[in-house]
This record gives structure tokens, sequence and C-alpha cells, in this order.
């Protein structure tokens, strides 16, 4: 009487599965479909994908489907055993935010249809990144399919070694892939943006051109935000405001006046930022980097001075591209012992009369969380809009 999986040792196992690869098959997609027809017929809330390199064309793999299944992050992945043992899969590891199952498996060995389900919250989806950029790059697909056979006899009776021989090439791999995604959302063409500047980017134009979003994190437009589809990342939502940069007035606050600062002024700029917030800082070094960039222009650093007491108050920081001529706003700042007396309005105001007469118009951004409402400020000195776009991070 032969024995039962669950009564098997490791190495029993790995003798009756083990590693084996084959050309590509066409009914390997076949397959894929009628197994997420039934697997959507029991799990309606999931979005489902194939992957593994059975999805890959005309590469060498191992004939197992892989799919991936995203459930909406309000859901426990618990909740999805049962339908998924009525569709004839066991459960084979579990964790806090994983779960993974196989079906095909038997005490004789491989069923003809084979298949690992891989059940996450939905936005934890590194394996479609890797697959879409293997589709895109045949020749980094005939790379992988190369290390894959490489590694098949040495490891054929070892799956845990086989898997881990290939997490460089896939970790690097799927880096490049979130790389290429991110940059792609980033190409946004001049024309594009001075359309519509604040629903086609997070960020200035001029600043777009030069950061690159790190793999673990990404930025969406609330139009498309799909509330609990994020899986692990932090949401950090912000508003991001238009002003066309007519009839702007500047109403004077008794004892206050406005100055242009000079580089000089560099370390008091620093010092009102950094009195001015609890939870982030800026050093001397960051804010002459940014007399550094296309943007900087000179008229647009101001100091709001207390003539009374012979101090500071505050202060204001905007950009100019040129090329689109856009102003922006960078940091409006005033000491907590000033606030309420409308200097903030006097700080905006200031610096979006010096725009008027070079840029076209300006922008603002800010966290739409914070307890000091910089959006209520924006709107009474004349910025419009309802653009909101999620900043989503996760640990790597």
């Amino acid at each position: 009487m032969s024995k039962k999986l669950s009564e098997m040792t490791l190495q029993e196992l790995w003798q009756l599965f083990p590693i084996r690869l084959t050309a590509h098959q066409p009914c390997w997609a076949e397959w894929y479909a009628q197994e997420h027809s039934l697997l959507a017929r029991a799990l309606p809330q999931a979005e489902f994908h194939h992957i593994g390199s059975t999805a890959i064309p005309g590469i060498w793999a191992k004939p197992i489907i892989d799919i991936l299944a995203e459930l909406p992050c309000n859901m426990p992945l618990q909740k999805a055993s049962a339908a998924l043992t009525a569709c004839g899969y066991r459960c084979m590891s579990r964790a806090a935010e994983r779960m993974s199952f196989n079906k095909g498996y038997t005490e004789s060995g491989f069923a003809e249809r084979v298949f690992h389900l891989h059940l996450r919250h939905a936005g934890d989806r590194d394996e479609v990144y890797f697959r879409d950029y293997l589709l895109a790059h045949p020749d980094i697909s005939r790379e992988y399919e190369q290390l894959k056979l490489s590694l098949w006899k040495p490891y054929e009776h070892d799956r845990d070694g086989y898997t881990q021989a290939k997490t460089d090439f896939v970790r690097r791999i799927t880096e490049a892939a979130k790389a290429t995604q991110n940059a792609a959302e980033c190409s946004v063409t001049m024309e594009a943006y001075r359309a519509n500047p604040c629903r086609a980017l997070s960020i200035p134009y001029w600043k777009s051109k030069h950061i690159r979003i790190p793999p673990n994190m990404r930025i969406v437009h609330d139009g498309e935000y799909r509330n609990g589809s994020y899986g692990e990342y932090r949401d950090e939502p912000y508003f991001r405001l238009f002003h066309a940069l007519e009839d702007v007035h500047v109403t004077p606050v008794h004892g206050i006046s406005i100055k242009t600062a000079t580089q000089d002024d560099i370390p008091l700029l620093a010092d009102v930022i950094n009195r001015s917030y609890t939870d982030l800082s800026v050093t001397v070094e960051q804010l002459e980097s940014y007399t550094r960039t296309e943007a900087y222009c000179p008229e647009l650093w101001v100091i709001a001075y207390d003539h009374v007491n012979a101090c500071v108050a505050g202060c204001g920081i905007a950009d100019f591209d040129p090329q689109l001529r856009e102003g922006v706003l960078e940091w409006i700042q005033v000491l907590p012992a000033y606030r309420g007396r409308k200097i903030g309005q006097l700080i905006v105001n200031e610096l979006l009369k010096r725009m008027s007469g070079m840029a076209a118009f300006a922008t603002v951004s800010g966290k739409v969380n914070n307890a000091t409402s910089p959006e209520m400020l924006y709107r009474k000195c004349g910025f419009v809009g309802n653009d909101v776009w999620h900043i989503l991070a996760r640990d790597e």
C-alpha cells in the first residue's frame, strides 16, 4: 500500500515529483483558460493571472500552470480556502499575507494537468511584472530559459534548491520590470502636460525628467485608484492644484514685509522650515542643491520679516520652469507663533504676483491629511482643481 502524500518525507516527495522541463505546449494556455473559468465561479472576488514560464510562449518550462489570485485587501485569505478546496486544491503553505495551493499531485506522481495557485492580496503581484517583462523582451526570456535548463539536472530532485538558484535572476528582472513600468507611467509629453498638468503628472514636468520611481513605490491618480487593492502598500494621498495667475492680489499684513532671500539666507530658510515641521527636516545642503537646478529662480525665494520684533516670521520657495513657463510652489512655511495672521496668504500671493510676469500658470501640491490644512490656504489664494494622487509605498 503506497504512502499518502502527507506521510512522505520531503526527499520522498522530490523523488516522486522531480523537476521536469519540456518545450512550450500550446495546450497550456487552454488549460489555464479552463481552470480560470472554474476559479472565477468559485471566487468571483478575485483577479486571476496566468504567471510562470508556461505563460511565456516559446521557452521550456515545467508543465505546471502557475496562477496568481489577488483578493481584495479587506477579504482574509483564509476565507478563500474552502472555495479552493472545493475546486480540488490542497493548501501547501500559509503565512499572514500569502498562501499557496496545488492541484494534480497524486500518490503515483503528477496528474495530466498540474496547477500551482498563489493566493495574495491585491497589489502583491511581482510575478506579473516578471511575466510581462519577459513577454516584452524575448532575449531575456531566452536567457531565463537557458538558466533553467542549466539547473534542471543538478537540481532534479531538489525543488527548493532549483528555486533558490533562480532567485537573483528573478529579483533583478522584477526590479527592472517595475522601473520600466514606472518610467512609462511618468512618460508624458509637454503638450499633454500643458493641457492638464495636475491630471497628467503627480509632480511638475521638469521634475519628472529627473526622478525615477523606486521599485517599491507606485503612484496612482484618484481616478484609477481602487480602495483596498494595493496589498501591503502604505497610502499617502496628495492634492495637486492649479492657478491661472489671473487677478492676483497681495493684501498687506501689519508689521510684515516680504523680501527676496539671497543664497546667504539659505541657513535661515532651513531653520524656518525645520521649526515649522515636527515630522520632517531639510538640510542646508539640500536647499543649496535646489539652486543648481534648471528651475531655480532667485526672485521666487522669499522671507516674511517681522519689523516689530525684528525677526523672521516665515518663508516661501518656488520654482520656475522656463520651458513650460510653469511656476511651482515648493515650500510655504509660517512659524507656529505667527500662524492665524494670514502671513501664509501673504507669502503665497506675493510669489504668485512675482510669477505672473513670467509664468503662464502655477501648480502646488501637498499632503491631503496635513493637520495644518495647506490645501485650504492655497484655495483661498485662488488655486483650483480636484486632482489627488496616491503615493503608495511598501517595505522592500
